[in-house]
């Protein structure tokens, strides 16, 4: 069950242009804490919504991230 959430609730980096050095390093820190904090909440050390204001403060767009992980469930069978 883990492994299933693990997939609904990813978080990737998606690059649509030429990135410069400090460009890349402020992506690789974003996504870094987007896992922590998955990792967090997956091991019930924070809520779910504490895991949604750390996502957001990392730069995720909120809305689109929870219809991306609706449509993850969806195709797990949940």
């Amino acid at each position: 069950m883990t492994k299933h959430l693990d997939l609904i609730l990813d978080t990737e980096i998606i690059v649509s242009s030429h990135l410069d050095a400090i460009e890349c390093d402020d992506l690789v820190k974003r996504l870094d804490i987007c896992q922590e904090a998955k990792s967090q909440l997956l091991a019930l050390k924070i809520s779910w919504q504490d895991y949604l204001d750390l996502i957001e403060v990392a730069g995720v767009d909120i809305q689109d991230y929870l219809n991306i992980t609706d449509e993850n469930a969806l195709v797990l069978g949940f």
